[in-house]
């Protein structure tokens, strides 16, 4: 489509870079548990310290604490939730640490229990975007981003904290959705389980009711320009590697050199216009292919 489609962004780090609008806003909240869990995961002996705690407790250290990493968001939601499965061990070996005066408040400890499970969904998104064994486009695209779409917009009625980091992150959302909606719209189009049906009732979670009427009218249009791209490619390689009558003649060659070449074109041209009319004419050519192809059931 003239280029229109060279231009793709990497879906995975395109949820980074949501989340990571979405994180800086609640930085300072939890502050107390990253400076913790950088605290007993310090030296080999406070490790073992807070292992032992943890097994006073009765409480199985079957996960390392995780200290987050700036670039990388899922860093910060694997800090989070492995560090929530120890809350009684942090309340334990703050009366035993004189130096560990960080320690989270219940508030802390709240906050982060709501991010997690939000961010839930974003971690195994792009766990499933960052494979490499199946086609993700395909298998998970569409039903996923539709998902988050939804969530995002769940959340702006959630805790004030959690509201703010939504309006950033459905804000980043609109952007980058706006750029790969058709590409991946179109491969939505070409899955039988979707086709257009599907994607019709998915786009109000992405939209509304009124623009998801626009977008959808537009997708249709792209996939019906994409398909028409696509036929007349195809039939003009197809006319090229055959020639007008379907082949060459073997051992005309020599034939063929003896005879003028104006001899030939007129009657070339003919041919070539009698097929653009047949093809122009046909009713079960065209676009019934597609249309035969979205007519069937999913």
């Amino acid at each position: 489509m003239n280029g229109d489609l060279f231009h793709m962004h990497c879906c995975a780090h395109i949820l980074n870079l949501i989340v990571q609008d979405g994180l800086s806003l609640i930085k300072f909240e939890i502050e107390r548990i990253r400076e913790s869990v950088a605290f007993w995961s310090a030296s080999p002996k406070r490790e073992q310290n807070f292992v032992t705690a943890a097994k006073q407790l009765g409480i199985p250290y079957s996960k390392k604490l995780i200290l987050d990493c700036k670039t990388r968001w899922s860093f910060a939601f694997l800090m989070l939730s492995v560090a929530i499965s120890y809350k009684e061990v942090f309340d334990r070996v703050k009366t035993r640490e004189p130096k560990y005066t960080c320690f989270p408040i219940d508030q802390d400890w709240e906050l982060a229990s709501e991010i997690c499970e939000r961010l839930q969904l974003f971690y195994e998104v792009t766990i499933m975007f960052s494979g490499s064994k199946y086609p993700t486009t395909i298998v998970f695209f569409f039903p996923l981003i539709c998902e988050i779409g939804y969530s995002l917009r769940e959340w702006t009625e959630s805790i004030e904290e959690i509201r703010e980091m939504a309006d950033q992150m459905v804000s980043k959302f609109n952007k980058y959705w706006s750029v790969i909606h058709g590409i991946m719209g179109m491969a939505t189009v070409l899955d039988p389980r979707y086709k257009l049906k599907f994607v019709e009732l998915l786009l109000p979670m992405l939209y509304g009711e009124e623009k998801a009427k626009i977008e959808f009218q537009n997708l249709g249009g792209f996939v019906k320009t994409l398909f028409q791209e696509y036929e007349s490619s195809n039939a003009s390689k197809k006319r090229m590697s055959e020639g007008v009558y379907g082949g060459s003649v073997p051992g005309s060659s020599s034939f063929v050199s003896s005879i003028s070449s104006g001899h030939r074109v007129g009657f070339k041209k003919l041919l070539s216009d009698i097929a653009s009319i047949n093809r122009d004419d046909d009713e079960s050519g065209g676009m019934s292919e597609l249309d035969n192809y979205m007519k069937e059931k999913l």
